[in-house]
Formats: C-alpha cells, structure tokens, sequence
C-alpha cells in the first residue's frame, strides 16, 4: 500500500513539474513562443485591414 501511494505522488510531482516548464517556456516573457505568435497575428491582420481600406480609399 506504501508503494502505490509513493508512486502516485512521484507522477503527480512530475506532472506538476512538466507543466510548470510547459508553462515557464511558453510564458517567458523574453523569448516567448505565444507572444511572438500573438504578435505575428496582429501584424498579419493589421496589413491586411491596411490593404483593404487602401483598396477602399486610395491615396
């Protein structure tokens, strides 16, 4: 009975483990993989409302 219970917490430690580095890597705030995606997504909308409204209004 004691070795499952320290079994359990051992994966339950490394779960918890995991998802911490998952977290630090994709929330790091200096090279972050999701902020460089969000930023690469707006810049790609903000282009494409420029083009539209440049088609609309042209200079």
């Amino acid at each position: 009975m004691f070795n499952q219970r320290a079994q359990s917490t051992i994966e339950y430690l490394l779960i918890f483990a995991v998802t911490v580095l998952v977290l630090a890597v994709f929330l790091n705030p200096k090279k972050s993989v999701m902020k460089s995606e969000i930023n690469e997504t707006l810049k790609s909308g903000m282009n494409r409302m420029s083009g539209a409204a440049n088609t609309i209004f042209p200079k």
